[in-house]
């Protein structure tokens, strides 16, 4: 059984402004739909049926556009960061009461067409906690994690990297290159590649 899915849709994305000025990088459109929409249906064309959105500014319209996730046949939960920003290591640290022990991370801006339940399959293999995709060696802003990984974390507000960069450094997490190339939508050359690449795969 695949893990749930969580999404960090926090950040400022300031490099989409002015487009982000009014609303969360989440619900920019990408081929006539917000972003969230193909993420959510790639989360469930993949075989996940829950996902917990990590959620900060303008969270409200997040949740109204997507509401219980069952218009992609998912039960969505939601953590907001609350009014003060906590990162995107705290968002991940406070959402982890929504999760069992395993879950998949997934980058709010970012689209990487992985096979979830063969990634998990071999996750479920090793003997690691962690698991991270490299693409060119460049991160593809998708992990597994076991909740344990962020058990010594004593800050609430804190950037994933710091975490990710001490697991490297004690080789307590598995780094995985891949031949599958990631799309990032947040710069508008991302998008613009990101929506050539759903495009091609949709017709």
């Amino acid at each position: 059984m695949i893990p749930p899915a969580m999404i960090l849709c926090g950040g400022q994305a300031t490099r989409l402004y002015p487009e982000t000025q009014t609303k969360p990088k989440a619900l920019v459109e990408v081929l006539t739909k917000p972003f969230i929409w193909h993420q959510l249906h790639y989360l469930h064309k993949q075989g996940v049926t829950h996902a917990v959105l990590c959620t900060g500014k303008f969270s409200e319209q997040i949740k109204h556009y997507v509401g219980d996730g069952s218009l992609w046949g998912l039960e969505v939960r939601y953590s907001d960061d609350g009014d003060i920003p906590l990162g995107t290591g705290g968002a991940v640290k406070k959402a982890l009461s929504l999760v069992p022990g395993n879950f998949i991370l997934i980058n709010g801006d970012t689209y990487f067409p992985l096979d979830l339940a063969r990634s998990n399959h071999y996750f479920n293999q090793s003997s690691t906690f962690a698991r991270m995709y490299l693409y060119k060696g460049v991160n593809c802003g998708v992990y597994f994690f076991n909740r344990a990984v962020f058990k010594d974390c004593k800050k609430d507000s804190f950037e994933l990297w710091e975490l990710l960069n001490h697991l490297i450094k004690h080789h307590e997490i598995a780094l995985i290159e891949t031949e599958v190339a990631f799309l990032d939508m947040g710069s508008p050359e991302g998008k613009r590649e990101m929506e050539e690449y759903l495009w091609s795969v949709s017709h």
